[in-house]
Order: structure tokens, then C-alpha cells, then sequence
């Protein structure tokens, strides 16, 4: 019995011990759970209260802070990417590694490249250690891919597309493909754009294709004939033409006096192409006989721009022509015939529509001018026409106009304008023409330009 207390005496001291050292193993692990942290930062963490430095404290060790932002670059040799915040309006880098995921708007995974400039992101990251934890397409956010039915007007701070306008922020950006910034006057009417927004506000614009130039050479005998580009264009040929064309391939067709033909372009962005029409087989002239049925009966028929008595069949060489149907009370039309053969027979029927308020003002507009002020001593073309050395002026019609501006040794530039319906004259002045970069530093000096601009707006 004696020795039974006496195991029993000696093992009480090794029981305490272990309890005590259960003790100080909880102690250490609690101290190491919330080391460093009072209980307002332990409960920021939890629920995710903003802090003051405007971006969202969250839980995951992993980032601290997040945002939603203008993807404005990627440096994949430095392994950064630039955002612009739309808040506070500037710029900040985040360098990525192999532990930063990528997602769409719907959570999937993508890869970095597919997430382009422009586009608007929600981002997570650890502020102090400017690292990316995560990027992805905003959940807010919406696109327009890939369009062409657009009209900016920068005077009023908007963009329609289609039936639609949207506003356009102070920090829009614009972008090519390649994420070049480019400056918003130099979007064009044939350019091919996807548009990233939230709510009514455009903030990103990217260029999915740009615009280059043709020009037609030893074309004399199809001046006042006509050019059919591709599907989209049908334009009167004359003389000195520079047309501003979506980069890509076409099939384009001369034709005048009954002679035509058909020659293979490639449109490169930024580059001016000039094709050749004057190995083009020229014909004798051949005639068909066409009857028009119009309706109303007492509306006026112009043929190629003259005004053309239909009330009997009537002799037209073979090629396309131009028809205007006007009547009063009716909608004037337009469209293009091609003769042939012998005879043939066109009908022609107009909707009614009263006449626009818009259109009445236009057709006022009668000897008011737009004037080219500068660069000084440039070629001006206006929607492919030639009309002079600048400063020059052109007839004032309300509506988008492409100018292109041409010097021997510059590099072409064209802006679409948007002229108003005001009773008054309307001067333009453009940036002067720039000489062609020759070089890799040229052009890594010309973006550093573009975004020194952008970031002192």
C-alpha cells in the first residue's frame, strides 16, 4: 500500500507538467492567431470594411486590397501590368508571378493575354508588396465587340452606337490591339472598335482594326465613273481620290463607259496603297434600254446626278449608275442599278415620311463653309475628295466627314469630324503632319509622347 502512494505521489508531477504544457501550447497558438492585431483590425479583415485609403480590406491573407480599373498595360518582360483608377483618376503598376490567377467576368479561368487594354477589371492585391493577386473581368462592366456603326463627337462628350449614346469620361482611354495608346482624334469612321463601359459611361476604346489609305493610279479614263469597294462602298471616281478603308483585303471595281475591272488590294494600317487601273481592257461603249415604273408617278428621277425624263425607255451604258427618287411628301432614295443587257425594266416605289425638323436645317445650310485652318500647305481630302492646299473650305453639309490630310515625306493622317447644323461657318485645326519613324527608339520615344500627354491631361 505504502509503495502504491508512493508511484502515485511521484507521477503527480509529471501530470502537471503535461497540463502545463498543453497550456502553453494554446497560449502560443492564440498569440500567433491574432498577433499584432486590435480587435477593430481583426474585425476590418472579417467584414471586409473599407479602410481609408479607398480600396476594400478583405479576409484572405493572400491580398489586402482590391479594385475596379482601366487595364491601361502589360509589360511582359518586367512582368507588370498599369491600371488606371476610376475614382482618384491615376495611375499605379502591379508586378504578377506565377501565383496570379486570371478569370472572365463568370469566374472561369483565362489566361493574361486574354484580357486586353482598355478593358475594365476587379483586381485584388497586396498594397504594401504592390503584388497581383488576382484580375478579372469587371462583373459591372459591359462590351461592345467589335463595331462599326459608331459616331464620336468629342465636342459633346459622347459616342452613339447605333440607336444608343453613351457618355465619354475624362479618363476614357484608347488603345490599338497591340495596346499602343492612341489619341481619340485619330479613331476613324471605317475603324473596327470593341467599347468597355459601366452604366452609361464609356472607359476603354480599343482599336481592333485601324484604317489605311488607297489611291488610284492612271485612272483618267475612269474619272466620273465609279469604284465599288468590297460590298460596303460605292463612291463616284475623281480625280486625286484618297479613300480611308478598314485595314484588310478587298475586291475592287472600276468601271465607266461600259468598260470595267477588277483588281485584288490589301489596306495595311496606316499605309497608303495605290492601285494601278490603267492596264484595265477599255471597251466600246454598249447601250441597254431601261424602263423605269416609279412610284409616285410624278417623281423625279435623277440619273448619275441629272435630272432624267422617264416617262419613255431610255438609253444607258452598260455599268453602274446612280438613282435619286425624290417626290414631296416622300422619302428620298437612293440605289445603284447595274446595266447589262439589252432592256430591262426597274421598279421603284418610296415610303412616305414627313420631312425631319434636322433635315429642313440642312437644306438651309446653303452657303455656309468649313474651313481647314492647319497644318498649312497639306493636301486636304474630304470623304475621298480632293479639295485643296491647306487652309481651304468645303461646302458646309451637317453630318460625320472623314478629312485626310496628305504631305509628301509626313506620314497621312485622317480624323472624322462631326460638323453641327448651326446657321454659321466651322473652322477645324489638326496636329502638324509627322515625318515617318525609321526606327525602333523612334517609336518607343512616340508612345512615351502619346503617355506623357495622357497622364498631364
Amino acid at each position: 500500500m505504502g509503495n502504491e502512494r508512493g508511484r502515485i505521489q511521484k507521477q503527480e508531477p509529471k501530470k502537471q507538467a503535461g497540463i502545463a504544457a498543453c497550456l502553453f501550447f494554446v497560449l502560443c497558438f492564440s498569440l500567433l492567431l491574432g498577433c499584432g492585431q486590435t480587435p477593430e483590425e481583426q474585425n476590418s479583415k472579417d467584414t471586409g470594411e473599407k479602410t481609408g485609403t479607398g480600396f476594400v480590406v478583405t479576409g484572405p491573407e493572400s491580398f489586402d486590397s482590391a479594385d475596379t480599373a482601366i487595364l491601361t498595360g502589360k509589360d511582359t518582360e518586367e512582368r507588370t501590368v498599369t491600371f488606371y483608377n476610376l475614382s482618384v483618376e491615376k495611375y499605379y503598376t502591379l508586378s504578377y508571378d506565377g501565383t496570379t490567377s486570371y478569370f472572365d467576368k463568370y469566374g472561369s479561368a483565362i489566361s493574361l493575354e486574354q484580357l486586353l487594354p482598355g478593358q475594365l477589371v476587379d483586381l485584388t492585391f497586396l498594397k504594401d508588396e504592390k503584388h497581383l493577386t488576382t484580375m478579372s473581368q469587371a462583373k459591372d462592366a459591359w462590351v461592345i465587340e467589335d463595331t462599326t456603326n459608331f459616331v464620336f463627337d468629342f465636342v459633346k462628350k459622347e459616342v452613339t452606337v447605333g440607336a444608343d449614346i453613351y457618355k465619354l469620361d475624362k479618363g476614357t482611354h484608347f488603345f490599338t490591339e497591340e495596346g499602343i495608346p492612341l489619341q481619340k482624334e485619330d479613331i476613324s469612321a471605317s475603324d473596327v472598335l470593341s467599347l468597355y463601359g459601366i452604366d452609361t459611361t464609356v472607359y476603354g476604346v480599343l482599336e481592333k482594326k485601324g484604317h489605311g489609305y488607297l489611291r488610284l493610279a492612271n485612272d483618267s479614263y475612269f474619272i466620273d465613273g465609279w469604284i465599288e469597294i468590297g460590298s460596303s462602298l460605292i463612291q463616284k471616281i475623281v480625280p486625286d481620290m484618297r479613300l480611308s478603308l478598314t485595314e484588310g483585303s478587298y475586291q475592287v471595281t472600276v468601271s465607266h463607259n461600259g468598260s470595267s475591272g477588277v483588281k485584288e488590294v490589301v489596306i495595311n494600317r496606316g499605309a497608303e496603297t495605290i492601285l494601278d487601273v490603267g492596264d484595265i481592257e477599255i471597251v466600246l461603249p454598249q447601250e441597254g434600254r431601261v424602263t423605269f415604273l416609279l412610284t409616285p408617278g410624278d417623281a423625279k428621277l435623277y440619273v448619275d446626278g441629272e435630272l432624267t425624263d422617264v416617262s419613255y425607255p431610255i438609253s444607258l451604258e452598260y455599268g453602274l449608275h446612280q438613282l435619286i427618287l425624290k417626290a414631296d411628301g416622300y422619302q428620298t432614295q437612293t440605289r445603284y442599278i447595274r446595266v447589262g443587257e439589252e432592256s430591262a425594266t426597274v421598279e421603284i416605289s418610296l415610303e412616305t415620311e414627313p420631312e425631319t425638323e434636322s433635315e429642313s436645317e440642312t437644306e438651309e445650310q446653303t452657303g455656309y463653309k468649313v474651313y481647314i485652318d492647319a497644318p498649312k500647305e497639306v493636301e486636304v481630302y474630304v470623304d475621298g475628295s480632293f479639295v485643296g492646299l491647306s487652309p481651304c473650305s468645303f461646302d458646309k453639309v451637317a453630318g460625320e466627314h472623314v478629312i485626310i490630310l496628305k504631305k509628301t515625306g509626313y506620314t497621312t493622317k485622317s480624323y472624322t469630324i462631326t460638323v453641327d447644323e448651326a446657321k454659321k461657318d466651322v473652322s477645324f485645326s489638326f496636329a502638324e503632319l509627322e515625318k515617318p519613324s525609321s526606327t525602333t527608339q523612334d517609336t518607343t520615344e512616340l508612345i512615351g509622347q502619346i503617355w506623357d500627354n495622357i497622364l498631364t491631361e
